[in-house]
Parts: structure tokens; sequence; C-alpha cells
């Protein structure tokens, strides 16, 4: 049995029990609420506003391409620092794995062309036999 605060929660709150719940059942009254409708449109049209006037600012750009660029120049040097350390614990890199992979599917092709070939001369040497 639940403790007693839990019991009361579920008490008050009797969609609290009912698991997941779709977005448009916790809150019917909202979906087609005009008072709702207009606060949606309202908030749309200021943050598209937004996002055009920081669009528009050159200084805000420019720290936007700075951070990304920075960001991928960090990635690169994590990513060597990442390759040396499981170099120096000999393990395989994603290159490493990817390599091996190619060379195990390049294996696969020709064994099947030589499983092919093997039965081909079976097939020609079966009927020979009788």
């Amino acid at each position: 049995m639940p403790p007693r605060r839990v019991r009361r929660f579920l008490q008050d709150f009797p969609l609290a029990r009912q698991g997941p719940i779709r977005e448009d059942a916790r809150f019917p009254m909202l979906k087609n609420n005009p008072v709702m409708k207009k606060l949606v449109e309202t908030g749309e049209e200021r943050i598209g506003k937004l996002a055009q006037q920081l669009l528009s600012n050159e200084k805000f750009v420019t720290a936007v391409q700075t951070l990304v660029s920075r960001s991928l120049a960090a990635k690169g040097t994590l990513d060597s620092a990442l390759r040396s350390a499981l170099s120096a614990a000999n393990l395989p890199s994603t290159a490493d794995l990817e390599q091996l992979r190619s060379k195990v599917d390049d294996l696969e092709r020709l064994l099947s062309s030589v499983e092919g070939k093997v039965d081909t001369l079976l097939a020609a040497k079966a009927p020979q036999k009788k």
C-alpha cells in the first residue's frame, strides 16, 4: 500500500494514476481555447521577430560563427587525443574498426565467389560419375 501522501496525491489527481497521458488528454480545455490560440500566435510572432533581429545583428552572427568554429576545433583536438590514447592502450580506433569491417566484407565476397565456383565444379562433376 502506498504511503499516505502518495494515496492523497492519487486521490487529488486522478490523471496521475493512469500512466502516460497524451498531451491533448491532459489539457483538453487548452486545445480549442481562443485565448490560448492567441497567446500561442503572439508568442510565435515575438520569437520570430527576436530570431530575425538576432540574425540581422552582425556581432551575434560573428559570435555564433566563432563559437561553432572553436567547437569544431576543440572536437578535432579531442578526436586526436582520443586516437593517441587508444593507440597507447593498444586499442583500435573507429577508423581501424571501419578498415577491418571493410576487409571482412571483401573476404565475405571472395568466399562467396569461391563457394559459387566450387558448387559449379561439383555440379559439373556429379553427372559424369553416373
